[in-house]
């Protein structure tokens, strides 16, 4: 039971600052005893537990390329962009800036597969995943629109149907 409400407490305040401490006082037990049962049910400690949910949400966060890190880091509960740049890396193997860019690398290699005649002839080497490099090229076949990787894959999408005269809602 107590499990399941610590797992319930996570899910809806991941993003505030969690303690031992109010852990404690949450629950009412020691913290280590809470700690080796939450262990026991879900093979996980709590700590482990917290940062595996909160660097899911991150990586949400940075799929679509359209937040700051430093925003992504408080809407995920970490206070310390250095400590989830930490985090991050360790949980996924790269840094939070590096997910940006190769999510937003492969936006145009999704986007040609969603819409297969959306795209003016050879205009794309589709090949391989394009490289964040790339896309200024890609842009300019179909039209000089300019790319800022950090306005993100939405604008980006928002660019070439605009282009396209596609409307979207």
């Amino acid at each position: 039971r107590i499990i399941h409400d610590i797992l319930t407490f996570f899910q809806s305040s991941y993003t505030e600052e969690i303690t031992s401490t109010l852990i404690e006082q949450k629950y009412g037990c020691n913290y280590d005893y809470i700690n080796r049962l939450f262990k026991k049910a879900t093979g996980k400690t709590i700590l482990a537990y917290l940062n595996e949910l909160r660097i899911s949400k991150a990586r949400q966060l940075l799929s679509d390329g359209t937040s700051r890190i430093s925003d992504v880091a408080e809407k995920c509960g970490f206070r310390d962009i250095y400590y989830f740049s930490r985090v991050f890396k360790k949980y996924t193997g790269t840094t939070p800036g590096a997910y940006t860019l190769y999510a937003l690398s492969r936006f145009p290699l999704w986007l040609s597969k969603q819409f297969p005649d959306f795209f003016i002839g050879d205009a794309v080497p589709f090949g391989n995943p394009l490289q964040i490099s790339a896309l200024p090229v890609f842009l300019s076949d179909i039209g000089s629109i300019p790319f800022v990787p950090d306005r993100g894959i939405h604008k980006l999408f928002q660019c070439i149907c605009s282009f396209k005269g596609i409307s979207i809602t």
